[in-house]
């Protein structure tokens, strides 16, 4: 694909225009689903069992969605997403807004919700290396992350403001950010079919799946990166946990806990609208090893003083360094071929969360064992694993800026 600036290539912006509608529904069906779940039950746990069971069916049918991915056309499976996100989202708005919601409805909702999530939902993230030159897939990268912050910090106010008008009008959103992925997905003009049909003995999920999982093992460099991310994630998932609780146990306002996750949203912003300028001018690998090394450096301060301000500037200024997420994630893309794009993607996804799962779970557990400052001790030391696996592998140490990668296969 011919490099061009990324702000002057149509296949992206379309690509990124859908995305995004999609981005803020989702997001703000997050705030949604528990309140309509609790005022249709009456029901704490149900309201919490409702987001879980979707994260877990999502979870199950992850790997089989990456062997879809990899096997079948990628625009028609957009515009499955498309359709089918209208059909379970728009769908189940018309039951709230006439009022024919029960318990039932609520979990086969959050089953379908995770179905379509586990089968379907990273097909537009895979999409991506085909509608961008890998000199800008991170560049890419950092655009969607700072595009994902936004949407973050927009989509509570907004989804609180439509919910107050009607429960309904959360759910019902989707269908116009159904039309807008169709939309947009006729603007994308690169091809997002298979390269190669695929035999019928590769059409068998078990063999896609078998063959994915046993390439991502034995790939050297995709397999470090995959050792890189799972000590981040689980350390840097362990102290925001930490952070919370630690706040909520010794009487915290909720407001100052609420503003945590502010300096997070904003600091990682402004990390993603720097990404660009420090991925053209910093060689990749010192890009990753350098951004980790400061992730955990602004944890420190947190070990000395424990006032509120203290924390909430520490937690913002280690979400600054999302140009480590956006050099990892776009060099991964980058390594990965494409016929194994969406089954490797899947694999690191759920190598992500279950990671970042542990790493809640360690916080838990050490807060009411050892204290505050020795769970962070322990977790800091956790994602610091993450610099060592960097810097001794020679292949990742040495990747250059993003405009001299090898080109992908090479």
């Amino acid at each position: 694909m011919a490099t061009r600036a990324l702000w002057r290539d149509r296949d992206y912006l379309a690509w990124l225009v859908g995305d995004t509608a999609g981005a803020l529904t989702g997001a703000m069906r997050l705030f949604a689903i528990p309140l309509i779940a609790y005022a249709t039950t009456g029901s704490a746990a149900l309201a919490g069992g409702a987001t879980g069971l979707t994260a877990i069916v999502a979870a199950m049918l992850s790997i089989l969605g990456g062997v879809l991915a990899d096997t079948h056309d990628r625009r028609a499976l957009m515009r499955w997403y498309a359709v089918t996100g209208a059909l379970v989202h728009g769908g189940f708005g018309v039951l709230v807004l006439l009022g024919a919601v029960s318990s039932w409805w609520v979990m086969v909702y959050a089953v379908a919700t995770g179905v379509r999530a586990g089968l379907l939902g990273d097909v537009t993230n895979i999409v991506l290396k085909s509608v961008v030159s890998d000199a800008n897939l991170t560049e890419a990268f950092g655009a969607n992350q700072a595009r994902d912050q936004v949407v973050l910090l927009a989509s509570g106010p907004l989804a609180g403001v439509l919910f107050a008008v009607s429960p309904a009008l959360p759910f019902l959103a989707e269908l116009g950010a159904s039309l807008v992925l169709l939309l947009a997905l006729a603007g994308i003009q690169a091809d997002l079919g298979p390269h190669e049909a695929p035999s019928r003995e590769e059409l068998h999920p078990l063999t896609a799946l078998r063959e994915g999982v046993t390439w991502v093992l034995r790939h050297r460099v995709v397999r470090r990166l995959l050792a890189v991310s799972v000590p981040l994630s689980a350390g840097m998932a362990g102290v925001a946990s930490a952070v919370i609780i630690h706040l909520q146990a010794r009487g915290t306002p909720a407001p100052v806990i609420g503003l945590v996750g502010t300096a997070e949203g904003a600091g990682a912003l402004c990390g993603a609208l720097v990404a660009t300028a420090v991925a053209r001018r910093v060689p990749s690998g010192w890009a990753m090893i350098v951004g980790a090394s400061l992730t955990c450096v602004a944890y420190l301060p947190m070990l000395v003083l424990t006032q509120d301000a203290v924390v909430v500037a520490a937690m913002g200024a280690a979400a600054c360094t999302a140009v480590t997420n956006a050099v990892f994630g776009s060099y991964f893309m980058h390594v990965v071929p494409d016929a194994l794009l969406g089954r490797a993607l899947s694999v690191s996804s759920l190598a992500g969360a279950g990671a970042g799962g542990l790493g809640s779970a360690m916080a838990g557990a050490l807060l009411g064992a050892v204290g505050f400052r020795l769970t962070l001790i322990v977790l800091v030391l956790l994602s610091a694993l993450a610099v060592p696996l960097l810097l001794t592998a020679p292949a990742l140490r040495a990747v250059p800026r993003p405009d001299q990668w090898e080109p992908a296969g090479a």
